[in-house]
């Protein structure tokens, strides 16, 4: 059973990469994955709700506290409302997950904030009364237990637990440290100091969390069921295909659907990215997510709420963090290996020069000030906010991006292999030339398949085709069947060859035979995409090479080409040859990604270092193949996402550049004698802050 629960309350993502591990380490549970964004641990499991909880809960208690286990969905929004009252009976269970958590997340914020500010007062007032009436250590003593006793006490816990190496013990063994060698003051005030950076740190991270799941918002509060006239609010879940819904002017479309009634504009951008509106009416197809911008419509549900689309995009966002790059991978054996390192090295900075010269308290405050600056969050914390920054940024483009590693491959990309139909041509056909009895025969077979190339044969026929038995279509090839009586064969050249049927027109896209005999040839053009060429242009101008793949004849093949500015392009191409020249690309020229949209092109989707979908007319096999899915099935949307994914690495390396260059030089001076502890708190919590508002620019650029 898969299941999804929220660690409500879980900020730090050194805990959070433990917990994880924990978890991933015990073999009741498999397929573990943690969101650090959006805290959903997602594992596989044997066990009852409850008892997932419970144990669960074990785990977490026994790593970080203040942490809440919560099931994700509907069961646990029942019970919140029926516990808070805040939701009453009459159609609004609907908004029950969505509204609890962000009003349950408001109020524990504000109650963080009040009690923050009264331990702030407190410390304010005793230092007043030290400065100006008694100076006297215990006073300061009062005001540090008041400003850290929560930093204290988590230190005892871990240590108790076995987890020694972690932020609290440092700032606790630091700060305890200066009072022992009567820094009473600077004890107090690196501490004060390093409870304001994680408040603000914590505040910024929230924000941070905030606009990514703003950006990827797309959950569908309710629909109007529409039964005999009457309109009755439903939970999405709940529609069947078949249903008549009625999408208001401003709410979202729930299922994907056909417009039965009405005509209005949608507002596409939340999938496409696209700002402008799109008309529609009586039987054009709305997908879920989409915003109805003008008069109310009515539509009839194509599908069920967790096959829709807006569902499908927040599952595969949801699992991104699954598919990790090797640079948060890599930051997380860092920070294992580092911080051990680092409180080793300050021991032998303690230890090591006081047996040499003999004690001297200043290479014990050295120590201090190197435990405090050593702390590993900053990295830890910063690189999966510039990946979720990144795949946040890219879904409001149009282009749903399923892990951060695939944001790390496509910025380093070297070559883009194009299916041609669907992907850089719109898929609509028009027949050049063709003779009557060939395309009767073609349509006779074609109308049992649902090709674009099938559809444009039949609609070129005019009237309705003779009836054909025994049909098969092949893959890559084309369709036979028993026409009149007699077999019939209606495909590409490949198709011909295969059943030993010579050719003529070397410029034919499709031909048709009978009973082994060549009966003639059709001609089709396909219309190229108004941004396929500009696309390709501007990929070169970011250095990435373009290629074209396709099954079309050659003629075709070179048209589309020159239009579309490519210099190397393959035609006559199967889904087994498509594969073969993409590892054939990656071998020659390094990181190759493919974009296609048919079922055809999974086997290369899959093989390829990403897979790119154009999911509006795409296959579900391609959409499940891709690594990334563009909504609009515009090609230039490859363009936001490499430059989105670009950006991202730049920030990324910004911030570990930054966070490495401050705590190495801050590890120096303290080592030297020429650091304080002011300094070491702003290597850890003010480094980590900066870290954080840098990642945020990725949204906003």
């Amino acid at each position: 059973m898969k299941t999804t629960l929220i660690l409500d309350g879980l900020n730090c993502p050194n805990c959070a990469g433990k917990i994880e591990n924990k978890i991933k380490n015990d073999a009741r549970f498999e397929n573990v994955e943690f969101n650090f964004i959006n805290k959903n641990l997602t594992l596989e499991h044997n066990m009852k709700l409850e008892k997932l909880i419970e144990e669960i809960d074990i785990i977490v208690s026994g790593i970080e506290d203040g942490i809440t286990v919560l099931e994700k969905g509907a069961e646990h929004c029942a019970a919140s409302c029926a516990e808070c009252g805040h939701c009453k009976a009459g159609g609004h269970e609907h908004s029950h997950e969505h509204g609890h958590e962000h009003s349950h997340v408001h109020s524990r914020d504000a109650a963080e904030g009040v009690i923050f500010a009264l331990r702030a007062a407190m410390v304010v007032i005793l230092l007043i009364v030290y400065f100006v009436l008694i100076k006297s250590p215990f006073i300061i003593l009062a005001a540090y237990i008041i400003a850290g006793y929560d930093v204290i006490l988590s230190a005892a816990k871990n240590i108790s637990r076995g987890r020694v190496f972690d932020e609290n013990f440092l700032m606790s063994i630091a700060t305890i440290g200066a009072f022992a060698l009567g820094e009473y003051t600077e004890a107090l005030a690196v501490m004060v100091f390093y409870q304001i950076g994680e408040f603000l740190q914590d505040m910024v991270v929230d924000h941070s969390r905030r606009s990514i799941s703003d950006l990827m918002d797309m959950k569908i509060e309710y629909a109007d069921l529409v039964v005999d006239g009457e309109i009755t609010q439903i939970p999405p879940e709940k529609i069947n295909i078949g249903d008549i819904l009625l999408v208001k002017s401003g709410a979202k479309v729930p299922v994907d659907g056909i417009v039965t009634e009405g005509a209005s504009a949608v507002d596409t951008a939340a999938l496409t990215g696209e700002s402008v509106p799109r008309s529609v009416t009586v039987g054009d197809k709305v997908l879920s997510g989409y915003i109805v911008s003008g008069k109310a419509v009515k539509i009839k549900a194509e599908c069920r709420y967790e096959n829709s689309t807006a569902a499908r995009i927040l599952e595969m966002t949801e699992n991104a963090a699954a598919h990790k790059a090797k640079a948060e991978n890599f930051i997380t054996a860092f920070a294992r290996v580092y911080t051990p390192a680092v409180v080793v090295l300050a021991l032998l900075l303690a230890i090591v020069p006081c047996v040499i010269q003999g004690f001297d308290t200043q290479w014990i405050k050295r120590a201090l000030i190197f435990l405090v600056a050593s702390c590993p969050c900053a990295l830890v914390l910063s690189v999966p906010l510039c990946f979720f920054s990144g795949i946040g940024k890219a879904s409001r483009q149009g282009v749903l991006i399923k892990g951060s590693s695939y944001i790390q491959t496509l910025s380093k990309i070297k070559n883009i292999a194009f299916d041609k139909t669907g992907t850089l041509t719109t898929g609509e056909f028009t027949i050049n030339s063709a003779n009557e009895e060939t395309l009767a025969l073609a349509a006779a077979l074609e109308q049992y398949s649902s090709h674009p190339i099938a559809r444009a044969i039949v609609e070129a026929y005019g009237a309705a085709p003779e009836e054909a038995s025994d049909t098969e279509e092949i893959s890559g090839f084309g369709i036979t069947g028993i026409y009149k009586g007699k077999k019939a064969a209606v495909g590409s050249r490949a198709l011909m060859e295969k059943l030993n049927i010579p050719t003529d027109n070397p410029d034919a896209d499709v031909f048709a035979a009978l009973d082994g005999k060549l009966v003639g040839s059709i001609s089709i053009c396909d219309t190229l995409k108004d941004d396929s060429a500009i696309t390709v242009r501007s990929l070169a101008a970011l250095g990435i090479n373009s290629v074209m793949f396709t099954g079309d004849t050659r003629s075709n093949a070179e048209e589309t080409a020159k239009k579309a500015g490519i210099k190397d392009y393959r035609y006559e191409m199967l889904p087994g040859d498509k594969l073969e020249a993409v590892e054939a690309l990656k071998k020659k020229h390094g990181l190759t990604a493919f974009m296609g949209d048919g079922i055809n092109d999974a086997p290369v989707l899959a093989g390829a270092d990403v897979g790119i979908a154009m999911g509006g007319i795409g296959s579900d096999a391609a959409i499940e193949a891709a690594d990334m899915v563009i909504m609009g099935d515009k090609p230039s949307a490859i363009l936001r996402a490499v430059e989105t994914s670009r950006r991202t690495m730049t920030v990324l390396k910004q911030n570990v550049a930054f966070v490495l260059a401050v705590k190495f030089i801050v590890l120096a001076l303290a080592a030297a004698g020429l650091g304080n502890m002011w300094l070491a708190v702003f290597a850890d919590v003010g480094t980590a802050l900066i870290a954080v508002v840098n990642s945020l620019r990725i949204l906003r650029d």
